[in-house]
């Protein structure tokens, strides 16, 4: 996986990953370019909605206004006409997020321009590019649909001094082979590969880029005071839990949270934990929650 910038963390998010484009992206799918840079035109005082990305955002730059480094960058990447940027801007604007750089390429790829911006992480609702950034070796998860999220466990609390970042285990942080046994053996049969290979580490996932990067910020701080807390939620139970600890101390990274929940639900864990962002490889994890998931690229060309 790549990751460039040592010395801080980069987002890059897509419009539709940071704002609910629902209805403006149907113009475009029935009505066409011409349409959707029209209404954009004519909505430009119409200040868009939260998407799924926003709380994360607008979370990780709340960071910078407490220290004198500005530890973290989000860049906004968009493939609509730079025409339609009007409305996107007053809406950053009328969010307060500190975003000074963005892409747009109109009818282009937005996955070239990760390499350009040393991107650690991007966020978009769109299937094909996030497949594209995955290939390239970009840590990338598709967002979903606000509209699939419920109140998503009162992230705006004002008292509120963390950015907490939830990740699965299998086919995220890590690789989807253990994932691939359970489905043909079984659980017994999950144990005994695990058992066989518990002093091998498990293949780095679509994410392991991200939570590297994301532990270089937290080095910074003492833990107690470290503004960003992350927490492994995994279906795994205690009895598949060495390779995944022995893994995280191999590639020199922590979790402050470890959940291994023996496929109990997430969701009473997630009511408690209550991440801004939640990725998983399963879209029915993320009732209630702001949620995203890397794709199976080798599913999806």
């Amino acid at each position: 996986m790549k990751t460039h910038s040592a010395n801080r963390l980069v987002i890059a998010v897509t419009s539709r990953a940071l704002f609910n484009l629902d209805k403006d992206n149907q113009i475009f799918e029935d009505k066409g370019e011409r349409e959707y840079v029209r209404y954009q035109q004519e909505h430009e005082e119409d200040v868009l909605q939260a998407g799924t990305a926003l709380p994360l955002v607008k979370a990780l730059l709340g960071i910078n206004k407490k220290i004198k480094e500005p530890l973290i960058e989000v860049i906004l990447i968009s493939q609509n006409d730079p025409d339609t940027s009007i409305r996107v801007f007053r809406s950053i604007e009328s969010h307060k997020l500190n975003i000074e750089r963005a892409a747009f390429v109109t009818g282009g790829n937005a996955c070239d321009y990760l390499e350009s911006f040393s991107a650690n992480l991007f966020l978009s609702a769109n299937d094909t590019q996030v497949a594209k950034a995955l290939k390239l070796g970009y840590p990338a998860a598709k967002v979903w649909p606000v509209s699939l999220n419920r109140d998503n466990g009162g992230l705006n609390d004002p008292n509120e001094n963390k950015v907490r970042i939830a990740f699965d285990g299998d086919a995220v942080l890590f690789g989807d082979e253990t994932d691939k046994v359970f489905e043909k053996k079984g659980l017994p049969g999950a144990q005994q590969y695990e058992e066989l290979l518990q002093h091998v580490l498990l293949r780095p996932g679509p994410l392991k880029g991200f939570l590297v990067a994301l532990h270089k910020i937290q080095q910074k701080f003492p833990r107690k005071q470290c503004p960003i807390r992350t927490a492994l939620i995994t279906a795994r139970n205690t009895f598949l839990l060495k390779r995944p600890i022995r893994t995280f101390r191999a590639w020199k990274v922590r979790v402050d949270e470890a959940f291994f929940l023996g496929g109990m639900t997430k969701q009473k864990i997630l009511q408690v934990f209550r991440p801004h962002i939640f990725f998983d490889d399963k879209p029915e994890n993320f009732e209630g929650w702001k949620g995203a998931q890397p794709l199976n690229v080798n599913q999806r060309g």
